[in-house]
């Protein structure tokens, strides 16, 4: 889709029309969430995967979702440890599909003296909403993935998880 007005230099534009432009390219925020709902630990040796599902939006005129999730990842340093995160969509209604699968946002296959590392790290994806979508809504559910090996600790920890509606 094509930005809606182009102007010619010398012309003097509508504000209308400079106003359509800037809605085109505009990200109107639907939702932010703070909570704990999927922050994952795993103390020692195996995976804990957590997950939650975000409130459901009504029907849309927007042509794509944006998933955007802040948060800390924490990992002692072995080939073992590591932390992922993913997001699924669905019609209301509906069954949830991957928006993205799991992507591994912090991986410990290195060494250091202090035997751990923790970061703070932004995970964004944009989906395609589908006419179902648009017409009936839908839901966002968002996961987080944390692997640790033996006597090593994985954690992750939402700071801040924001959807929005783009044009």
């Amino acid at each position: 889709m094509a930005i809606p007005n182009t102007f010619t230099n010398g012309t003097v534009a509508d504000a209308d029309e400079v106003n359509a432009n800037f809605t085109y390219v505009n990200t109107k925020i639907k939702q932010i969430y703070t909570g704990n709902g999927f922050d994952s630990l795993i103390s020692s040796n195996g995976t804990d995967e957590q997950d939650h599902e975000l409130t459901a939006e009504g029907s849309t005129t927007a042509n794509y979702v944006k998933v955007r999730i802040t948060g800390t990842a924490s990992i002692g340093l072995s080939t073992y440890s590591y932390i992922e995160l993913k997001a699924q969509i669905k019609e209301t209604g509906g069954d949830y599909a991957d928006i993205i699968s799991y992507k591994k946002i912090l991986s410990g296959n290195m060494t250091d003296t202090y035997g751990h590392v923790a970061i703070t790290s932004t995970y964004e994806t944009i989906a395609t909403l589908t006419a179902g979508q648009k017409t009936n809504g839908y839901q966002i559910k968002v996961f987080s993935k944390s692997t640790a090996g033996s006597g090593i600790a994985a954690s992750f920890v939402n700071s801040q998880t924001v959807i929005g509606e783009v044009n």
